[in-house]
């Protein structure tokens, strides 16, 4: 990308930050003043940085932010963020901390565009746009720093957000940006030719070339050629035809590139042709070259309810029937085909379920508290064959029309002068989930005159009544949506009221005809549980299969699915979740022993698995030379009970125990009659007990310079 901005982490001093450049002549400039020229490969790095910073190149640049560790910064431990380009924005975010039990601070920095700080939710609800920062040179964006509980989470702004999660604690840290977009631009080849023909071509070098090969780019290991010069004749597919070699003066390898279209229209295979689906459902649509041209561009249409519209093979989730239409054509248009999928959508009023589990990192043994939670409509309207009136308790300047386009069939389309706005009929959302639209604000002429800066749309709730007073949820800037957009926003928890309102309205007109908009697929959403049958996969780790709230019961990292099927129109809906089982691992200790010498034992408890492990050592007599030791001494003048608790990073434990009986203890010790003999004299060993030494059986080493091997005294 080309403009970042570092944002120090919390509860850390400092940060050092790194800007490396992609291509030669690259200008980064810091703060709109102190300005670095860098080449491919260079980069320029700054250390213990305590304050905010914009960052601005002409070309692009990858920027890294570093956490320093509690030597340099005073907490946590070095690790590494890869920033995200403030074109690369996100609109809807589910994230997760890290569980663990040594990082216990834990931070969201959200950076967004000055302008739509108001209309970000967490978790459902908007956050406080007074906690938002300018960020000094660049005062078109702000950021905030929030402390987050551990768990997951979620964060959407209409018109995007960048995020960075990340935690601290004793000598440990982890950072990650939470997701990211970045539209996928045309294709873009990099040939020194281009041509489009229909019929025999003849193919030059460029460059003075010897020891030519001509190939295709789809099919490098086939020779076409070996001359300065090579004919295609048709038929022939587009393809990018390159010539390679060695330039004549200089002996280096070089190459020329040809892209060679074909006029004929590019053959493709459908991936679906018609299908049928249930409401809320996504399908896989998509083509493939069958004539073997792998250098297409794609376009379909209507956009609404697709993933990517560009892309070979989009996602779709239409809300009604539709025809799905496809434009292919070569990189520069020589050759064009077009191609149609139509899904039928029947039935199905769920918006489709959440598999969770609580927690969703355990320990070897232990249960996890799955669930399911179904999304149910509660209130719909597609504005076909009309506007459903009665769901409405107010529309201001809307009618049933088409004239500016829409998904499908009619739009709740707005004109006239005065307020324009429509108002839902009171809705039960205790539960609430989401309110969705697709929307259009008009960028033409009239009937679909352009709207100005400032004829923005909002939505809004109230939870006293169809005259309010609304509160915002969200403000939709109106250069964002020249054609029809999927909105989609989470019901805020101060909105989860049994009787709420949500009201859709233009901030600003200047009349009839002018500054237009519509609305089409309006639906709101609960979360329920009733009228569904469940069915949890794997069966044998789930308390009840069919039960939308088992208990399941891991024995390693494992998926649970789950299938819920509407039962008043047999649609099925699915998810998954993952539950992690950390660390699994067996202990290995000193096995139940006598304990004879005073000096004590030293026991051992060796874990399975490598790893990061804390030991403890408790007994109900004696003493250990360390508690916290793999292999600690351990002394008693009782027989006691010794136990070790291991725990691993992932603060799992395991235990055992090890049975310590002593009968009598003894101290040995030797003594000599001299501790310094001449050569060839003797000297007279005896072991000195401390204790008893009845029953006693005695072994000297080494034999062959001693006088006996198995008294209590012997001769050396």
């Amino acid at each position: 990308g080309m403009k970042y901005f570092t944002i120090p982490f919390g509860l850390a001093d400092s940060y050092t930050y790194r800007v490396l450049a992609r291509e030669d002549g690259t200008s980064v400039t810091i703060d709109g003043s102190a300005s670095f020229a860098l080449n491919a490969g260079e980069f320029i790095e700054f250390n213990n940085e305590a304050l905010t910073h914009c960052i601005q190149a002409t070309k692009p640049v990858a920027t890294i932010q570093f956490m320093e560790g509690v030597n340099c910064a005073g907490n946590g431990d070095p690790a590494m963020l890869i920033l995200n380009s403030e074109d690369q924005k996100i609109d809807q975010i589910t994230f997760s901390t890290v569980e663990s039990t040594v990082i216990t601070d834990h931070f969201l920095t959200v950076i967004a565009e000055t302008s739509g700080v108001d209309n970000i939710t967490f978790n459902g609800s908007l956050l406080d746009p007074a906690t938002f920062n300018v960020v000094p040179s660049c005062n078109d964006h702000s950021y905030t720093i929030m402390p987050v509980a551990a768990g997951s989470h979620s964060l959407a702004s209409p018109n995007g957000v960048t995020a960075y999660v990340y935690g601290n604690g004793n000598a440990e840290s982890y950072a990650y940006a939470a997701g990211s977009f970045q539209g996928q631009d045309p294709i873009e080849l990099q040939v020194d030719s281009v041509i489009c023909a229909g019929d025999s071509v003849v193919l030059n070098t460029l460059q003075p070339l010897f020891n030519v090969e001509w190939y295709a780019q789809s099919d490098p290991a086939t020779i076409l050629g070996t001359e300065s010069s090579i004919t295609l004749y048709p038929p022939y597919t587009t393809d990018v035809i390159i010539a390679s070699g060695d330039l004549l003066v200089s002996g280096c390898p070089g190459e020329d590139q040809f892209l060679v279209e074909s006029p004929d229209p590019p053959q493709v295979d459908l991936l679906v042709e018609n299908a049928e689906i249930c409401k809320f459902e996504s399908i896989q649509l998509g083509v493939s070259p069958s004539d073997g041209v792998s250098i297409l561009e794609y376009s379909w249409s209507p956009i609404v309810g697709l993933d990517d519209p560009t892309s070979a093979n989009p996602i779709a989730t239409p809300l009604s029937s539709t025809v799905y239409t496809v434009d292919i054509s070569t990189p520069t248009g020589c050759g064009s085909n077009t191609a149609q999928v139509t899904i039928d959508v029947v039935g199905g009023s769920t918006t489709g379920v959440t598999a969770a589990a609580e927690p969703e990192l355990v320990c070897s043994g232990e249960e996890v508290q799955l669930s399911a939670q179904a999304g149910a409509v509660v209130f719909e309207d597609n504005f076909d064959p009309g506007v459903s009136w009665g769901l409405w308790c107010e529309v201001l300047n809307g009618i049933q029309s088409d004239v500016c386009g829409s998904v499908n069939g009619n739009t709740l389309f707005f004109n006239g002068n005065g307020v324009r706005s429509a108002t839902t009929n009171s809705l039960d959302m205790t539960q609430g989930e989401v309110i969705s639209f697709a929307l259009k604000i008009g960028s033409g002429v009239a009937p679909c005159d352009d709207a100005e800066p400032g004829d923005d749309v909002v939505v809004e709730y109230s939870t006293d009544g169809c005259d309010g007073p609304f509160t915002t949820m969200a403000t939709l800037n109106e250069s964002s949506y020249a054609e029809f957009t999927t909105v989609t926003l989470p019901i805020p928890a101060d909105a989860q009221s049994p009787s709420t309102h949500f009201r859709i309205r233009q901030l600003n007109n200047s009349g009839a005809d002018q500054d237009t908009w519509a609305i089409d697929d309006f639906y709101v959403s609960s979360t329920d549980v009733t009228g569904y049958s469940y069915q949890w996969s794997p069966e044998n780790s789930t308390s009840n299969s069919t039960d939308p709230n088992p208990i399941g019961t891991p024995t390693n990292d494992q998926w649970f699915h789950i299938s819920l099927t509407e039962n008043s129109s047999g649609c099925t809906y699915e998810d998954s979740i993952f539950v992690d089982v950390g660390g699994y691992f067996e202990l290995t200790t000193t096995p139940d022993t006598t304990l004879c010498d005073s000096q004590g034992i030293t026991l051992d408890s060796e874990p399975s698995t490598p790893g990061s492990y804390s030991w403890l050592w408790s007994s109900t007599n004696g003493s250990f030379d360390d508690v916290t030791a793999p292999s600690p001494i351990f002394t008693s003048s009782q027989s006691s009970l010794v136990s070790v608790e291991v725990e691993n990073d992932f603060g799992c434990t395991v235990s055992a125990d090890i049975d310590i009986v002593v009968n009598e203890l003894i101290d040995l010790n030797i003594i000599a009659s001299s501790s310094q003999i001449c050569q060839g004299e003797t000297v007279q060993l005896e072991a000195d007990i401390d204790g008893s030494n009845a029953n006693l059986e005695f072994a000297w080493s080494p034999a062959s310079v001693l006088s006996s091997t198995d008294q209590q005294t012997t001769e050396a």
